[in-house]
């Protein structure tokens, strides 16, 4: 026998859960905090599955009954009402750690900073006034900082100071 509104609005307290049925899966969990939770018992791919539908007073009867719809004409097109849609573009991890590791590189090298070009070219047995040129084109501006802060590179395109 279906629900009524009336029937969910009054439901009372127990000591423990209790479900008040719909029908075709669909149930209202009565908690003994008063909270009323809709839940639908679906089975997909041979196993038992629970979707959580919303709150009682926020999700009305009718409501639930609509999502209840929905979810039986997903899983009739062979879909999972309750997987979770993975977005298709956005920022992958990869992308996300190379950012913020750029935007750190500044900070944690002592290397990054102007004072210590001449340094990197004494290391690697240049002087500033031969090759002072080749510096300012190799070196890699990070983050639009307009050169305050760069990291030189040597001549085959890779960091000059590795210390």
């Amino acid at each position: 026998m279906a629900l009524k509104e009336l029937e969910v609005r009054y439901a009372g307290l127990r000591q423990k859960d209790y479900k008040l049925a719909d029908g075709e899966g669909l149930y209202v969990l009565v908690r003994p905090n008063g909270s009323k939770l809709w839940r639908l018992k679906y089975r997909f791919g041979g196993k038992e599955k629970l979707l959580s539908i919303g709150a009682y007073p926020q999700e009305s009867l009718a409501d639930a009954r609509l999502r209840r719809a929905e979810a039986k004409v997903a899983l009739g097109q062979g879909r999972d009402p309750g997987a979770r849609e993975v977005p298709v573009h956005g920022t992958t991890f990869e992308e996300a750690a190379r950012a913020w590791h750029a935007n750190r590189l500044t900070l944690l090298e002592p290397h990054a900073l102007p004072e210590h070009h001449d340094l990197c070219l004494l290391s690697h047995g240049l002087s500033r006034s031969s090759d002072c040129t080749w510096l300012s084109e190799a070196c890699l501006d990070l983050g639009g900082r307009g050169g305050a802060l760069s990291l030189p590179l040597d001549r085959n395109g890779t960091r000059a100071c590795r210390a």
